[in-house]
């Protein structure tokens, strides 16, 4: 017997919704902190750190004790966290940023020592200090020079151990150009329009990497970029709200894995109101994002002279893939007891969003009594991933 549970929405990590929560590091404000209340059916969180107060000098030792217990503190709500550190929060990027490059370094490596230390805490790090709400437009810290020695230096002081994202793909090949350095993207203008309010360009030439290319060129950019860095972003109501089929199209090939659950409320309205395959397109949208490992149909074989075992067809449904180390195991009970239990022959990395495979387990006989079940883990902190077994 098989034990089986209907594909619908499952809380997991490392996917799904956000919200932003903000904080000033010059305020100390630990019992706002303490107080701090979060939506328990989400596992992501956006930390906005603004760092505005200390554009013309270091950053205090009070404010780095600070950023070590806003940390702490989401450990302890469970939440994994999306980094973005920023010197403005008024879209005033130009005035709120240091004069000088070298002073941006100088907050980098301070904080790169803190932020290195919790990276298992860290889902993904956005953008590179600069620009208007730290989204890389209106600054003057966004040359090809610029861009490469940000990058470097935040990889670099963060030991290579955070996943970085930039606003742009090609701000990604500007800043990985010579640098070796592997970055994806966030998109905080989703459907908002053709290009994304200007993520995309028009050039269909892919041997110019210091331009934007056209939509469909960048898409397959970003696909490349989610095979190790997940995509997410905000969606945006432009002059026009795409249609179901438009708006599932654009996750599924951007590879999204996470979306802000607040802005933009125009076009997450219109998913609540719009129905898409039995159910709301918010709705499918929610189960959808980032991945979901379903095991779709378990069979025995033959799998040569004195071998019998299981076919097992493992599915993601998801946008995109699981980007951590798992172990998913295969247990075998009679009468409650375990008579197997064997990790399964499959990294669930590999498989990216919409993908299927079929593994054999050598399980040997299985009987009418047997109870078939499966279970995945994630290995750095050996949290259990939620999966669902159809057949």
């Amino acid at each position: 017997m098989i034990n089986k549970q209907k594909e619908n929405y499952i809380i997991n990590p490392s996917r799904g919704w956000y919200r932003i929560y903000t904080f000033n590091l010059d305020m100390w404000d630990t019992d706002a902190l303490n107080w701090l209340e979060v939506c328990d059916s989400e596992t992501l969180a956006l930390l906005l750190i603004d760092i505005g107060a200390y554009h013309d000098m270091p950053i205090k030792e009070g404010s780095l004790d600070y950023l070590c217990k806003i940390f702490d503190r989401f450990t302890q709500l469970n939440k994994e966290v999306i980094l973005r550190i920023v010197y403005d929060t008024e879209g005033k990027g130009m005035i709120k940023e240091p004069s000088a490059l070298s002073q941006i370094i100088f907050h980098m490596k301070q904080l790169g020592s803190i932020v290195k230390n919790y990276a298992n805490l860290i889902y993904v790090s956005q953008g590179l200090f600069v620009g208007n709400w730290g989204e890389m437009h209106g600054s003057k810290f966004l040359s090809d020079n610029d861009l490469k020695v940000l990058a470097k230096t935040w990889y670099s002081e963060t030991q290579g151990k955070i996943r970085i994202a930039l606003r742009k793909p090609v701000q990604c090949r500007m800043a990985a150009f010579s640098t070796n350095i592997y970055m994806g993207v966030f998109d905080d203008a989703i459907l908002a329009s053709d290009t994304h309010l200007g993520t995309f360009g028009e050039i269909d030439d892919e041997n110019r990497q210091e331009m934007p290319w056209c939509r469909a060129k960048e898409f397959e950019f970003i696909k490349d970029t989610a095979l190790k860095v997940p995509c997410g972003g905000e969606a945006v109501a432009g002059n026009i709200i795409p249609s179901c089929e438009e708006t599932v199209n654009t996750l599924k090939r951007m590879n999204i894995s996470y979306l802000n659950c607040i802005h933009d409320a125009k076009i997450l309205d219109s998913w609540k109101e719009q129905e898409y395959k039995g159910e709301s397109l918010y709705s499918y949208i929610s189960s959808h994002l980032g991945y979901n490992i379903v095991i779709e149909e378990v069979k025995t074989t033959y799998l040569g002279i004195g071998k019998k075992g299981l076919k097992i067809k493992i599915v993601n449904t998801g946008f995109a893939r699981f980007y951590d180390e798992a172990e998913l195991k295969i247990i075998i009970k009679e009468g409650g007891n375990i008579v197997k239990e064997e990790i399964l022959p499959f990294d669930v990395r590999a498989l990216g969003g919409g993908e299927a495979v079929w593994i054999n387990v050598n399980t040997g006989k299985i009987k009418k009594e047997h109870e078939i079940s499966f279970r995945m883990v994630r290995k750095k902190d050996m949290r259990e991933i939620k999966i669902v077994l159809l057949k």
